[in-house]
């Protein structure tokens, strides 16, 4: 179970733009008026100031040796991957046949999809790509390709 505990006041304290100032409260301290709980008895900031910090409370089983091995070795010269680094976006690629397809429909479509969904549904089945896809396409391209009236 995660449990939450509050950490430094974030609050800015400075007046003038573009200047940020804290006023040094390092740690939430819960006010013992039942009318301002929220607040911190030391800084007298509301309590969503401060920087929420979560801490795993449960207890931890004990390391196995392969665990305990692994522990004590350095880290790689990259560090630890992110969330963010692990999923990528596969970048889909059209060939040349698909984009002059889609411009002459996209083009047929005036650049809006409107009422015209059942058109372009079989239209994408046909081409063999995803309705997401094209649309992505259509607004990436619509400046590019369109002409002004």
């Amino acid at each position: 179970m995660a449990a939450v505990e509050y950490r430094e006041c974030l609050k800015n304290q400075c007046l003038a733009p573009g200047f940020n100032t804290v006023d040094g409260c390092q740690f939430f301290f819960p006010s013992n008026d039942p009318s301002a709980i929220f607040n911190c008895a030391a800084c007298s900031c509301h309590r969503s100031f401060h920087r929420k910090n979560f801490v795993n409370r449960e207890p931890s089983p004990s390391p196995s040796p392969s665990t305990a091995e692994s522990s004590t070795s350095r880290p790689r010269a990259g560090g630890l991957k992110r969330k963010k680094e692990q999923f990528r976006r596969r970048r889909r690629r059209f060939t040349a046949e698909q984009k002059e397809k889609m411009l002459a429909c996209a083009s047929l479509l005036g650049w809006r999809v409107g009422w015209l969904r059942a058109e372009v549904e079989s239209f994408c089945e046909e081409m063999e790509i995803e309705e997401k896809a094209f649309f992505n396409w259509m607004r990436n391209n619509k400046r590019k390709y369109q002409t002004k009236p």
